[in-house]
């Protein structure tokens, strides 16, 4: 079996240092009551795999707003690898997977963890990796080191990392990448315009 080379190859994107913070400030902006601020988190961080950020916080606010106001769990439209993450968040059951786990902690303000996920992996690695439980740790305590090199939380530099590859690898296909506070504005603006 091929030995794997993680070495990070984009130029981590300062601007999103903090992206951890404003996520959370818009998430209790958006949370109807403080005490559903846990609740949004993991709804945001359950429907997150495959899901661009805007369609994510919609999604996710959709589910909670339902949730909240008729104590139904709609799984309607909702992909099937989300269905069950969703259960457990409105239920209060822990997460499943690294990088949903990794997420909602993140969300929640965890800075010491790191959510690993394919632009991580694409920030690391020239091609796509599966990302088992071995190349998870692997990564999570290469930059945690890295922080640590430049004296930041983990996840402010996982941000950092994220964001640079997601510009990288967009630009690359065509796309013109927006960033993480207009993203937000528009999902909430657009959340307010559907409920």
């Amino acid at each position: 079996m091929k030995r794997l080379r993680f070495k990070l190859n984009v130029v981590p994107d300062k601007s999103a240092k903090y992206w951890y913070d404003r996520a959370r400030q818009y998430i209790e902006y958006l949370a109807i009551d403080k005490s559903h601020v846990t609740l949004l988190c993991d709804l945001i961080a359950a429907t997150s795999p495959r899901k661009q950020v805007k369609n994510n916080i919609i999604l996710a606010y959709k589910i909670y707003h339902e949730y909240v106001t008729t104590g139904k769990i709609v799984l309607t439209g909702i992909m099937g690898t989300h269905k069950k993450n969703v259960i457990r968040a409105c239920t209060g059951q822990a997460l499943s997977g690294n990088k949903v786990r990794a997420f909602a902690e993140n969300l929640k303000g965890n800075l010491q963890v790191v959510t690993i996920d394919m632009h991580i992996i694409k920030a690391y690695h020239k091609s796509e990796v599966n990302i088992t439980d071995t190349v998870y740790k692997f990564l999570s305590d290469k930059i945690r080191s890295e922080a640590s090199d430049l004296g930041i939380m983990p996840a402010r530099y996982q941000a950092m990392v994220w964001q640079a590859s997601r510009t990288k690898y967009q630009s690359r296909q065509g796309k013109k990448l927006k960033v993480m506070p207009v993203t937000f504005d528009r999902a909430i603006t657009e959340v307010i315009n559907t409920i």
